[in-house]
């Protein structure tokens, strides 16, 4: 009886959606670069709001009221300010901003700034550009932001995928990152034997 009780009371609910007014959509592409600029109906403050999505996500988040995106612009709306104007960015659903190398998806890092002039051509001159990314996009947002901190004024990176180990290099010495994370060196070691 009680575990009936439990699985009731835990059972999901279904989607939390917030309440907001969704921003006005336009989207584009540039090259393999998909992006969508949201402005809110009663009007933006001059700054442009870069926004990476996270894994499996696409340019069209922003106005998913199940989403974070959804709960920022309702906290906007409630509080009376005034948003930027927002531009959400994707090659994809996986996508990681690197400088050109050897790898056929290296280089997206220099062709995300050749591309920002067109769509800010479309957005107007932005007074301030910042950057706002989660899990996959959050990490993306680091490196865009600290490989040209002159071009975002502010950074807000979510759960970032930070790792010791680069996904474009061969795994070498896995103990080094269960160091820095602190964990015992032996549980990593068995961690990777075990997926050989």
């Amino acid at each position: 009886m009680a575990n009936i009780a439990w699985s009731r009371l835990t059972r999901p609910w279904g989607a939390q959606a917030v309440d907001f007014r969704p921003a006005r959509e336009t989207c584009g592409a540039s090259g393999a670069l998909r992006y969508c600029i949201y402005r809110d109906e009663k009007g933006t403050n001059g700054d442009v709001l870069y926004h990476l999505h996270g894994r499996n996500l696409d340019e069209q988040i922003w106005n998913d009221e199940t989403y974070l995106t959804g709960m920022l612009q309702g906290q906007w709306q409630a509080r009376g300010s005034t948003p930027p104007t927002v531009v959400t960015l994707s090659y994809g659903p996986t996508w990681l901003l690197t400088p050109k190398g050897e790898r056929s998806d290296s280089g997206l890092l220099d062709d995300l700034k050749a591309r920002l002039p067109e769509i800010e051509s479309k957005t107007g001159a932005p007074r301030r550009r910042m950057l706002l990314g989660e899990s996959m996009g959050g990490l993306n947002v680091l490196i865009a932001g600290l490989s040209d901190p002159k071009s975002f004024k502010k950074v807000a990176a979510l759960c970032p995928g930070v790792y010791v180990d680069s996904p474009f290099e061969l795994i070498g010495h896995p103990e080094g990152g269960d160091q820095t994370n602190g964990r015992q060196p032996q549980d990593g070691l068995r961690r990777w034997d075990a997926r050989a």
